[in-house]
């Protein structure tokens, strides 16, 4: 049976190439992710294999900060630092902190801000590890060492003074050094006297972690990196001599400490790394098993249409004595072999983007390390998921040729099956019926009760309609194409009758071929909707909420108190209004509602939250918002505004009383007011002068800054003004109304344009169904074609013919999707009321679009085909048994 398999598939390759190019295109998207996710993973091992080279770190008990990213809760003393100096075998103590600047390159470009790689400062504490390539590192506040990447990106060179933007304050720095880091990941690092870093980035006198260098690992050219058991027995020594003691008696009130070796530090922060990473994979790979599903229809057609072709073949094997296990096996090993061919393409290809992925990302600022190889597990994971989608989807097909009984080896033709089984149209209509009841459901009580969430139901629901849509796609395909191609059955003879009655003759042929472009064009069609109702409410947002002239805004999300100061004095500016945000505890606040924003401030505490503050005449005027109960106006009289939905987390209602700490004190405000604001993300809200008081200046962000013009003022003068202030500090931008709504709209168009991207492949793929099912559909259709070219069908209206096949098929498959994808949406603004969703916005232009191509489309992939039918001789084709 293998050797039949083998010989049949071919013989037939050309009938399954579409097949093989679905398996290559949709393990090509989940390899490429797999790749993405190595070399991504290589990259920051690299980095933190450069950035963490001590023998021992001292880091707080189940913490996974590290250097490099800059990530964790500075919650150990840097006060440690001197004691642990004075252990035997201690070559080096360094505080691990870091600090976010932005570098002003040589060319007067930005590095650091939020569209591009980070710009990092480290305190330039001495190490053994230190390999200067030229200048010394910096013994001054007001100098500076760039890493070697650094130094050759900004073209900064020793001796020139470089801009430097500290907390978003201008500063300048004389470039003293150049040394050599190793791996940065297209980050821009400098290091900075360490007075002068730890009174800017540790201020409260807190770090990360702290490493701790072995006098065995050596210095310079000697340094080396010590194995695993060395570190343990450099850890031992430290504890035998005052170690333990240190970090016990350190904390104060703080979190337990720990001693991890090098080794384990650097895999706890690996381990950290690769959570990140596989969060942002994860998302890509959601996209690529929608490719991998769709190509399922694909080759699930591919397979029907090949199979029926081969059914006197199959009868023939078993009248000769083959059982239907060995038929089931010729089919399957087939099903192996297009598999296994299109995934070793979709693998080479993987192999490609890999090399390529260094280049591509160096074209936008990142070096990403060139190390990194296709691993066992992604071609693996490439050959399962090829192999097993093409089994899958052929295995119905095989079942059917299996059980085709001997007699039919005497049959000339076998026809297809012209009718869907009723059982599977009433599966489908229960399903559908079931799941839109469900859906309304969830809709009527989410309007009736604000504390229910019914989200989940609805996705359910939504989910069943689907999947019911899906399964009637056959019993809807005849009345479908029937309805589109009525109104031009008279003028259209002989050509639309044809095109019509072939479509419609083999209902679950073309169910099958445009249930992979419903799929994807309800995805598409759904974000467009969901992105069109975002713009909106963004449009509201700013119309409704936003009341000044002009917002301030910095890429780096901190505008410099210098900047502050200066945009106060602006003449023609009649109100002046800032959002400012700092971490507070209050203990008021349930653990479960600690902000993810909240940086540990208070070691030890699960009653954190980033809250915001302004001065007291901005609500209600520079911006107004939906107040639910009490007043704006309670900043102005000391008490607290909060968020509806934090409020609800905590069970505060209007009148209770909040105890807020900071590192500088604790005050008591009443909430005097509850509002649901999308535009203030701030969960709490108090006078900036609370805050200040609680919180020290250099803790306080300042978010933002509002303008609001005095009556007469000239708007372009002031503007200019504002951005003279603005020009030296790079990372703030200026918006008026209208291009503050179209920087907001324009952040979710981005992210719609990578979402168009992602599903473009499933409709790819639908394009490529299509075409296989209409190339396939003329070998069966053979004789009937060259009966019709002898009765006097020319080759213009028989290219017509199966043109209009092709967009009859488009046609339903887009129709349906743009229905599914609108009507998977109707719940939105109802169930997401609270994250801003005012009314389901419904973008006609671009569904319209979406239809135009459909027909685009359908006469594209009828191309091919068309040409090949046109090229088989009528006498040939009239002599075929097909």
């Amino acid at each position: 049976m293998w050797k039949i398999a083998l010989r049949s598939t071919r013989s037939r390759f050309l009938s399954f190439s579409a097949a093989i190019l679905a398996v290559f295109l949709g393990v090509t998207f989940v390899a490429s992710t797999m790749s993405l996710r190595e070399v991504l993973a290589t990259t920051y091992n690299e980095v933190i294999d450069t950035g963490m080279v001590a023998a021992a770190y001292i880091q707080a008990d189940g913490d996974t900060s590290n250097m490099v990213t800059g990530t964790g809760d500075p919650t150990i003393p840097l006060s440690l630092k001197d004691d642990l100096e004075q252990l035997p075998g201690v070559a080096a103590v360094v505080p691990d902190f870091v600090g976010m600047v932005v570098l002003v390159n040589k060319d007067g470009t930005a590095a650091g801000t939020a569209n591009g790689p980070p710009a990092l400062a480290y305190a330039a504490y001495p190490t053994p590890a230190d390999d200067m390539v030229a200048g010394r590192m910096p013994q001054a506040d007001n100098e500076i060492a760039l890493i070697d990447t650094t130094a050759e990106k900004s073209k900064y060179e020793i001796g020139d003074t470089a801009t430097v933007l500290v907390n978003g304050e201008i500063m300048t720095f004389d470039v003293v050094g150049i040394m050599r880091f190793g791996a940065a990941g297209g980050a821009s690092v400098m290091m900075m006297n360490p007075p002068f870093a730890e009174h800017t980035f540790a201020a409260d006198g807190l770090v990360t972690s702290i490493g701790i260098f072995s006098e065995a690992q050596g210095a310079g050219t000697e340094f080396k990196m010590l194995d695993h058991g060395a570190e343990q027995d450099f850890i031992s020594t430290l504890n035998s001599t005052g170690l333990a003691e240190l970090i016990e008696g350190g904390t104060g009130q703080g979190p337990d400490l720990t001693v991890v070796t090098g080794n384990e530090a650097r895999d706890i922060a690996k381990e950290g790394v690769t959570e990140q990473i596989g969060f942002i994979t994860s998302f890509v790979l959601v996209f690529a098993a929608l490719a991998v599903g769709v190509s399922g229809f694909v080759i699930a057609n591919t397979f029907a249409m090949v199979t029926r072709r081969q059914q006197r073949e199959f009868a023939m094997l078993r009248a000769i004595g083959a059982s239907s296990t060995h038929v089931f096996t010729v089919v399957s090993v087939q099903a192996i072999v297009i598999g296994a061919i299109g995934s070793a393409l979709g693998i080479g290809a993987s192999a490609l983007f890999l090399q390529a992925l260094p280049s591509i990302f160096a074209s936008i600022g990142m070096d990403m390390s060139s190390n990194a190889s296709l691993s066992t597990s992604t071609v693996l994971i490439g050959f399962a998921v090829g192999v097993g989608v093409s089994f899958a989807s052929a295995a119905i097909s095989a079942r059917r040729a299996a059980l085709i009984p001997p007699v039919e080896a005497m049959r000339e033709v076998a026809a297809p099956a012209l009718n869907t089984s009723r059982l599977r149209t009433i599966v489908g209509a229960v399903v559908a019926v079931i799941g839109a009841a469900a859906a309304t459901s969830a809709i009527v009580v989410a309007r009736g009760q604000d504390d229910i969430t019914t989200s989940g139901l609805y996705g359910v629901g939504i989910l069943a309609v689907f999947v019911g849509i899906l399964v009637l796609a056959a019993p809807l395909s005849r009345p479908f194409v029937a309805l589109l191609a009525k109104p031009w059955n008279r003028l259209g003879r002989p050509i639309v009758p044809l095109a019509s009655g072939n479509v419609q003759r083999t209902p679950k042929r073309t169910a099958a071929t445009a249930s992979a472009l419903i799929v994807g064009v309800t995805l598409t069609s759904a974000a467009a909707v969901v992105a069109a109702s975002v713009n909106g409410a963004i449009g509201d947002l700013v119309t409704k909420e936003m009341q000044a002239d002009y917002i301030i805004q910095s890429q780096t999300f901190h505008i410099a108190p210098s900047a502050y100061e200066a945009f106060k004095d602006i003449d023609g500016v009649e109100q002046f209004s800032t959002f400012a945000a700092a971490v507070v505890e209050i203990d008021e606040l349930a653990p479960t509602a600690q902000d993810s924003n909240a940086q540990a401030a208070f070691p030890g505490s699960e009653k954190q939250l980033e809250i915001g503050a302004t001065e007291p005449e901005t609500m209600g005027t520079a911006w107004t918002t939906n107040v639910v109960a009490g007043s704006l106006d309670a900043v102005a009289h000391g008490q607290a505004i909060v968020q509806e939905t934090t409020a609800k987390d905590n069970g505060w209602v209007l009148g209770d009383t909040l105890t807020l700490t900071g590192a500088t004190g604790t005050t008591t405000v009443e909430i005097g007011g509850v509002i649901n604001s999308v535009g203030l993300g701030m969960p709490v809200i108090v006078n900036l002068d609370t805050l200040h008081d609680l919180v020290p200046s250099d803790q306080v962000q300042l978010a933002n800054v509002m303008l609001t013009l005095a009556p007469g003022a000239n708007p372009d003068q002031v503007r200019a003004e504002i951005v003279e202030i603005a020009k030296p500090y790079l990372v703030l931008s200026v918006f008026d109304q209208d291009e503050f709504r179209s920087q907001l709209t324009g952040q979710v168009n981005q992210m719609l344009a990578v979402i168009y991207a992602l599903l473009g492949l499933t409709v790819a793929i639908a394009i490529l169904g299509i075409v296989n099912t209409l190339g396939l559909g003329i070998l069966e259709r053979t004789r009937e074609i060259g009966l019709l070219r002898a009765i006097g069908l020319s080759g213009s209206q028989l290219h017509s013919t199966i043109t209009l096949e092709s967009v009859l098929i488009a046609s339903f498959g887009t129709l349906v999707g743009l229905g599914l994808g609108v009507g998977v949406t109707l719940g939105i603004p109802t169930l997401f009321k609270d994250m801003g969703f005012t009314e389901l916005v419904i973008p006609w232009q671009s569904l319209g679009v979406m239809v135009v191509l459909a027909l685009v489309v359908g006469v594209l992939a009828a191309i091919w085909p068309a040409i090949r039918a046109n090229r088989i001789p009528v006498l040939t084709a009239i002599s075929s048994d097909e």
